[in-house]
């Protein structure tokens, strides 16, 4: 078996602008955001991809110091693999010269978008690195480098590509290595671009061919392996190497669909690299079925007609670039936004309007970079003959923090870099740091799919909670207090808003955790930032295909092992696992077969649905249910009636904020609102339980907006004598009700256990057995799956009056005030075997409202009688709304058993 030793460059590592330039996120994405500012640990990912691939016993080494690089070539490898990047042609040309001399046997190969540069060399190469390595290599790799490597060792090239065993990127806060770290896969899909962008190196280096590397059926086998080593840890991101992967369509929708089938959706988050032009060929929902999370697309100025033309940024064309940042935004994906200073076109003017544009659009993260030619593409060639190359171009310009080969007819040296650090400064001051964005993009994503019919949009869902949770938990305080302009705190105030609507106030665990985060960022702000940043070595031992890498040296192993434990350690103290929110999903309430709307009442989204056309009914459930109380209602009516049903504020798929107002007074208020926004009148109100307490009381004070009532199993008054009160005893001396007043026992039950719920669904109807099956149980269960989502639950039945002093005593006196005597035509339907609202509550119903047709009597009927016996209701129903509106009959009519 062939030895091959693979290895990337030796130091010293050069820094951009002030940041380690290996780091692509503190570097790049999150940069100039002081202690927010992320850090990523990136394993040589090319290496061990043809590690993988080689039938060869393979040692890899990432960032070695010249000592072990030259130790390592003494165990007489057959082949020596050099990466090369452009800004290390110097040292790589150094680590030939020992090789050829330690090892003149082992031949060399030179791969990476770096070896463009060794036949297309830099203007100013003093010591013609480029020349010595052109003649000293003994090959040069300048197609895909598995294949490619295969071919030299005799290997068959056609073998398939394998990525299951790649290492994983990691990524934490500066100075939180040891705390921790969320893990990054990635996956190679292609590589080469077709947009053929001028400045696109690695455009020209395939020459603007795509060249796939793998199947839909591959890259899925990869992502599937990576969530699986991450065995439950939150993946941060996904890597899709490829310069533009949503350019094919039908790739995308096949591993978007392989991901759908092996229930990865939500699990997996792929990060990929896109343009306007290709992301206009989706909508947005296909794109989150998909499994897409993050997207780097290339903004790169706002002026689009004069980018077309004087550079030929073909990747714009398409829809209007905030439109898509927000719709993305609004569905939890992520943006990466790049942005070039130094176009042609640039002057002092419109450069700042280009800074400002971008900075609107609120990228999450971010490359802000001045234009750089590099040697070998098209811009380079036509500024050389324009004769705006600068001779003292060097190859350590190509990086993205230098400023260094271009003469720009509008700007002196160091001008761009003025801007660069001005565009900087007003990304963080303007939208606050990184996380601030992606906490504010996960709660809007939850926000959107929580409860979209579409189980992908809701695995979705699922994942944007569980980030905006646990990032908000820890870092949300210290934003705005290291961070205090006006803008960063307006958008943190309204992130903590969003964080106690969807999740509560912070606990104890989080207070605790906010007070050691906050700690670790004051001190790391305090500290200066080092002059060079060198990565610890690391050497991999792979030996052949099919074997699991092995690391056999690192450079300080006793630390790894320390910051492997704490790290372990920290996610299972905060939590630091996802778990499944929503083990019923929306889409398992198949019974229901109903279009979901929303209406904003007092800045909480209400949910309702409005099926049919004709007279309106309008029907409001109670505790602890929904407007899936009236599925087989609506599924009946809705064929000659408008049927209108409400979830109330906290219950159903309406929000559930733990802090509003959940009296019934406030419940009244948003229905009267609702009301008037949908224009209803000549209304038939069906209402049970507190949907009755909430709909009689806004119907009494509202008489001329309704011409029916259909009241069941539920109130609108109180017992006037002791008389009365000894008559309907149950409603107010059943022990059930009375429990859940006791201060953390009622919580426990209410909230924590769902006895609520689910005892009283049981306890509710009579036929369980029969109506109360899993599917309907699932049904009412759906909503109320989170503990923070029962509040509503736990405040009404402590609302349930026990005296005088009660508030909803005092409602209840006033509606029956309102209520007696009202000659609206009222057809009482009763659950016989309630034991709330026992036969009492029908007969004074009656007393009241003289107007009633003879009452339904349901002998095989409890509470939810919805539930019990819907075909004998609908009938009944149906009748009633048949008959001609009868004039106020003196005594009313006679009962009527079903």
């Amino acid at each position: 078996m062939k030895r091959i030793l693979l290895t990337n460059s030796i130091g010293p590592y050069e820094t951009g602008w002030g940041e380690d330039v290996n780091d692509l996120f503190s570097a790049r994405l999150t940069r100039a955001q002081g202690p927010f500012t992320a850090k990523s640990i990136f394993p040589a990912f090319a290496l061990h991809l043809l590690a993988e691939n080689l039938n060869a016993d393979t040692t890899i080494m990432e960032w070695p110091t010249e000592e072990l690089f030259h130790k390592e070539l003494e165990k007489d490898y057959d082949y020596l693999g050099i990466q090369v990047k452009s800004v290390h042609l110097s040292q790589i040309a150094k680590m030939v010269k020992i090789a050829r001399a330690v090892a003149p046997d082992t031949e060399i190969i030179l791969g990476g978008y770096g070896v463009m540069h060794i036949f297309h060399p830099y203007p100013n190469d003093p010591l013609n690195d480029a020349q010595y390595l052109k003649e000293n290599a003994d090959h040069f790799c300048f197609q895909e480098g598995v294949t490619f490597f295969r071919k030299i060792i005799g290997q068959n090239p056609d073998d398939p590509i394998s990525q299951v065993r790649q290492p994983m990127f990691e990524v934490t806060v500066q100075g939180g290595d040891h705390l921790a770290r969320f893990p990054l896969s990635s996956t190679l899909v292609s590589l080469g671009c077709p947009n053929a962008c001028e400045f696109c190196n690695t455009s020209h280096f395939f020459k603007f061919k795509k060249i796939n590397v793998c199947t839909p059926e591959e890259a899925f086998a990869s992502l599937k392996a990576a969530n699986q080593r991450m065995a439950g840890q939150p993946s941060l991101f996904n890597m899709i190497w490829d310069e533009d992967f949503l350019l094919d369509r039908d790739y995308v929708l096949r591993l978007g669909e392989l991901l759908q089938k092996d229930g990865l959706i939500g699990k997996v988050n792929l990060f990929c690299f896109a343009s306007i032009k290709s992301i206009s060929q989706y909508t947005v929902e296909e794109l989150v079925r998909c499994g897409v999370g993050v997207l780097w697309i290339g903004v790169e100025s706002k002026f689009e007609a004069d980018i077309l033309a004087d550079h030929n940024f073909q990747k714009r064309v398409g829809r209007d670039v905030r439109e898509v940042f927000e719709e993305l935004h609004n569905h939890g994906i992520l943006i990466i936004g790049s942005n070039i200073l130094g176009l042609d076109f640039h002057n002092h003017q419109n450069i700042l309007e280009d800074i400002d544009y971008f900075v609107s659009l609120k990228p999450d993260l971010y490359q802000v970079s001045p234009l750089r030619p590099c040697p070998g593409t098209t811009l380079y060639d036509r500024l050389m003959e324009d004769g705006r190359i600068e001779e003292e171009f060097r190859h350590q310009d190509t990086m993205l923090w230098s400023d260094v080969g271009l003469k720009h007819p509008n700007f002196k040296r160091g001008e761009i870099r003025k801007y660069f650090h001005l565009e900087h400064k007003r990304l963080l001051e303007t939208n606050g740091p990184t996380i601030l964005s992606v906490m504010d993009v996960m709660f809007k994503g939850y926000k959107t799919m929580v409860h979209s019919p579409d189980p992908f949009l809701q695995a979705r869902a699922e994942r944007c909670y569980f980030f905006g949770k646990k990032l908000a938990a820890g870092f949300l305080p210290v934003i705005p207090e290291m961070i205090p302009t006006p803008a960063v705190r307006e958008r943190a105030s309204r992130i903590h808003e969003q964080y106690r609507r969807y999740v509560g106030d912070f606990g104890v665990k989080e207070k605790a955790a906010q007070r050691v985060i906050g700690r670790l960022m004051r001190k790391r702000a305090a500290m200066t930032p080092p002059e060079s940043y060198t990565p610890d070595y690391l050497v991999t031992r792979v030996k052949g295909p099919g074997a699991e890498p092995r690391v056999v040296k690192r450079q300080r192993p006793v630390r790894h092992v320390l910051s492997q434990a704490s790290i372990k350690g920290l996610r299972k103290v905060l939590g630091l696992r996802e778990h499944n929110a929503f083990p019923i999903k929306l889409k398992d309430i198949d019974d229901f077969p109903v279009e979901f709307k929303t209406m904003e009442i007092e800045g909480n989204r209400m949910n309702y649905v409005d099926e049919g056309q004709g007279e309106t009914l309008l029907m409001l459930h109670g505790n602890p249910t929904w407007s899936y109380l009236y599925r087989h209602f609506i599924k009946d009516l809705k064929k000659d009636y408008r049927c209108v049903a409400l979830d109330h504020l906290g219950y159903g798929l309406s929000d559930k904020p733990h802090y509003e107002d959940y009296s019934m007074e406030a419940h009244i208020r948003r229905l009267g609102k609702f009301i008037e926004s949908l224009g209803l009148k000549d209304i038939t109100l069906i209402c049970q339980d507190w949907g009755g307490i909430i709909g009689l009381s806004y119907a009494a004070r509202n008489k001329d907006l309704f011409s029916r009532l259909i009241p069941m199993n539920t109130t609108g008054f109180l017992p006037g004598s002791p008389k009365e009160f000894i008559q309907c005893l149950g409603a107010w001396a059943f022990p059930y009700l009375w429990s859940y007043k006791v201060p953390i026992a009622g919580k426990k039950m209410a909230m924590d256990w769902n006895v609520f719920l689910k005892a009283g669904m049981h306890l509710g109807i009579v036929n369980s057995r029969r109506q109360l099956h899993k599917k309907a149980m699932d049904g009412y269960l759906y909503p109320f799956q989170m503990v923070r989502d029962r509040t509503a639950i736990m405040k009404s039945v402590r609302q349930v009056p026990m005296g005088p002093l009660d508030k909803t005593w005092r409602l209840l006196r006033d509606t029956g005030r309102r209520l007696e005597g009202w000659d609206v035509r009222t057809q009482v339907i009763w659950g016989m075997k309630d034991p709330v609202f026992v036969p009492w509550f029908m007969e004074k119903f009656e007393e009241m409202l003289p107007n009633h047709a003879p009452s339904v009597k349901i002998a095989t009927a409890g509470h939810f009688l919805q539930d019990d016996e819907p075909e004998i209701i609908i009938q009944e129903i149906r009748r009633f709304l048949k008959e001609k509106q009868l004039k106020r009959k003196k005594g009313g009519g006679k009962k009527r058993a079903a």
